[in-house]
């Protein structure tokens, strides 16, 4: 399942399905509890959120010991991330929808101790939602000083910290991690793009019409291939515009 996670949503999904079968034989309550919240997350990256929600529901986090507690905790985080993501265009209630999800993130970080592998990356959200983006990036930097391995952790600290630079202007800086972010996507095999689109989007608006117009055209094939409808969406506007600058210039 983790191999399949960022890689192909089709082929996570069956994994996570065979996980809740193998746990239900097995009769260990975790087991069942982690194999539905794998479910849950490829559900939403896919972007099946009512599917999701109807699922979370099912489980009752009081009863979960604190490590399934966090990983209950940031399922919920990622689901209402989403339902945000498609209401900041596309619906009335995106204020609901965002203060759901700072909600579940400051209770994720609440439950986390600082040598969880995550504390950093939700430590330097909460830093980004409150304004204070010098120590988002400061978190960032000490973070990848002392941890060189390529994984999906690095790309994501860096796409943070391209919107702690996005946030104070700077979008020399913000182009370098959203750049230092999709390579290390590409190596790692990590088809669930959040970088592509903003440093296509940018280099856009800097003059470089066909580079930005083939990034975006590959980010929206992965994002086919993942079956995420909320950033094919998303994606759609942004190809529309630059498509339209990749023409002029022809």
């Amino acid at each position: 399942f983790k191999a399949y996670n960022s890689l192909n949503t089709d082929s996570a999904l069956s994994y996570a399905n065979s996980n809740i079968k193998l746990s239900k034989i097995l009769g260990k309550e975790d087991y069942i509890i982690y194999a539905l919240l794998d479910k849950a997350n490829i559900l939403i990256r896919m972007s099946q959120l009512s599917d999701a929600e109807i699922l979370l529901g099912k489980l009752d986090a009081r009863k979960m010991e604190k490590r399934l507690k966090i990983e209950y905790l940031s399922t919920m985080y990622y689901l209402y991330s989403r339902y945000a993501e498609y209401n900041d265009k596309y619906g009335i209630n995106r204020k609901y929808y965002y203060q759901t999800e700072f909600a579940y993130a400051d209770s994720t970080l609440k439950y986390m101790e600082k040598e969880d592998p995550y504390y950093p990356l939700y430590k330097g959200w909460q830093y980004m939602r409150t304004g204070h983006y010098y120590e988002g990036i400061s978190l960032g930097e000490n973070y990848l000083a002392f941890h060189s391995e390529n994984d999906i952790m690095k790309s994501q600290i860096l796409y943070m910290m391209s919107i702690c630079y996005k946030m104070l202007k700077n979008v020399d800086m913000q182009i370098n991690m959203l750049s230092k972010a999709t390579i290390n996507d590409l190596y790692i095999a990590n088809n669930n793009y959040e970088s592509l689109s903003n440093l296509s989007y940018l280099i856009y608006q800097k003059g470089y019409i066909s580079e930005a117009y083939r990034y975006i055209n590959y980010e929206l094939r992965m994002a086919i291939q993942q079956k995420d409808k909320i950033r094919i969406l998303s994606l759609l506007e942004v190809l529309d515009m630059i498509q339209k600058g990749n023409s002029k210039k022809i």
